[in-house]
């Protein structure tokens, strides 16, 4: 599993923990059908897409969003405005914005 952080001035508008846990590719297997498309109602995004294009701002902020659901942070999708370019990554099974390799770096820029 991958693990996403958000900046600092981001975790203190929305909470949660620091390394937020996610992995898209594998959500479909874990989670019901109908939370599944009520994630696709209230983001408006189809998730096949968002894994197919792990470098769009949508994706992003999508896995930001799911990753604090599943940390039991609940933020309205349309009232959740990251800082999507200021994430940073940990190794894991999920590619960073850049397309390239999840960085390894631990300590990320806020």
């Amino acid at each position: 599993m991958a693990r996403i952080r958000m900046c600092d001035a981001d975790r203190e508008t929305y909470g949660g923990p620091e390394w937020l846990g996610f992995n898209l590719a594998t959500l479909t297997d874990d989670t019901d059908l109908g939370e599944l498309e009520a994630i696709e109602a209230a983001t408006d995004t189809v998730l096949a897409v968002a894994v197919a294009e792990p470098a769009g701002v949508r994706a992003i902020r999508l896995w930001l969003w799911i990753g604090l659901r599943n940390a039991g942070v609940n933020v309205e999708w349309a009232k959740f405005r990251p800082k999507v370019l200021r994430v940073a990554w940990e190794a894991g099974d999920a590619l960073p914005p850049d397309g390239g390799p999840p960085s390894t770096d631990p300590s990320p820029s806020s």
